[in-house]
Parts: structure tokens; C-alpha cells; sequence
């Protein structure tokens, strides 16, 4: 018997559209890196979802979107979902973060600057993304508060 082992971040999916999600592509994809492709009609199913199929898949988009899905991206071509394990660049996402000198967690002077630039928005999942665009850019920012915290304006704009 084997057991899967789940990323903590997980545990930050607020909506059960999102875990369920994780769920599937955690078993399908696994640490393989092999996509896993599967028509919009019985994801929806596997997911037990009620919701009409054109709501379900403007749901799916905004998840894709988000791209907070830990470990895997997801990607909807009409109606077939392919789900794909991120992209490391030849070093796991916690030794670049730290070559870049970003703490894991935000302060605590930092967390309350953030609440209140980007109210009704959850800090923690906004640090991991900026964390996720710093690594995507390569290189560390100038200013590690100023840039986090201009991310979360832009975020809080966005939402607006």
C-alpha cells in the first residue's frame, strides 16, 4: 500500500473545489511529471461537482488562473483538462528562496502593512504567489517589503 504525501499548502485551499482538485492531480500526476489528461465532463464527476458544466468550467479557468494549485499547473483546451507537475529549475523551490534571502513566512510588521494594502485578501496565500513571481523573474528584488507590498496593491486593484 502506498501512501501520498500532501504539500502543507493544501491546507491553505480555501475552496473544496480547489482541494478536490489538488487531490486528483496529486494522484494522477503524482512526482512523476507525466501530464494527466481528462475530459471536462468526467472531471466534473470525479469531483462530484452539481454545478451546471458552464459554471463548472468558468470555476476551472479561475483555478488555472490562480495558479495556487501547490505543484501542479492546470491548463483547459475546451474541454479537455490537462493537469502537469510545476517546473522546478534544477533546484527545489525552497533552496532558491533562500539563496534569494526570502524568509518562508512574512513578519509580523509586514503581515499587517499587507492586511491593510490588500484588505479581505488572504496575506498568506499572496506571499506564497509573490514568492512564486520572484522565483519566476530570478533574481531578488531591491527592497523584499516594498516589493511584496506593491504586489499585494496590485492584487487588491485586481480584484476590484
Amino acid at each position: 500500500m502506498e501512501v501520498l504525501t500532501i504539500n502543507p499548502k493544501y491546507f491553505r485551499l480555501r475552496r473544496p473545489l480547489e482541494r478536490r482538485i489538488y487531490e486528483l492531480a496529486r494522484k494522477h500526476v503524482g512526482d512523476q511529471g507525466r501530464p494527466f489528461r481528462i475530459g471536462l465532463d468526467k472531471l466534473q464527476k470525479k469531483v462530484g461537482s452539481n454545478s451546471p458544466e458552464k459554471k463548472f468550467k468558468f470555476f476551472l479557468k479561475q483555478i488555472a488562473q490562480d495558479e495556487h494549485i501547490p505543484d501542479y499547473d492546470i491548463a483547459l483546451d475546451d474541454r479537455i483538462v490537462t493537469f502537469k507537475a510545476k517546473k522546478s529549475k534544477g533546484f527545489t523551490r525552497g533552496q532558491s528562496m533562500m539563496a534569494f534571502g526570502i524568509p518562508g513566512t512574512p513578519s509580523p510588521t509586514l503581515l499587517n502593512k499587507a492586511r491593510r494594502t490588500a484588505p479581505g485578501l488572504d496575506i498568506y496565500v499572496l506571499y506564497d504567489e509573490w514568492r512564486n513571481y520572484m522565483e519566476s523573474l530570478g533574481e531578488p528584488p531591491k527592497n523584499f517589503d516594498a516589493a511584496f507590498l506593491g504586489f499585494c496593491k496590485k492584487r487588491a486593484i485586481s480584484r476590484k
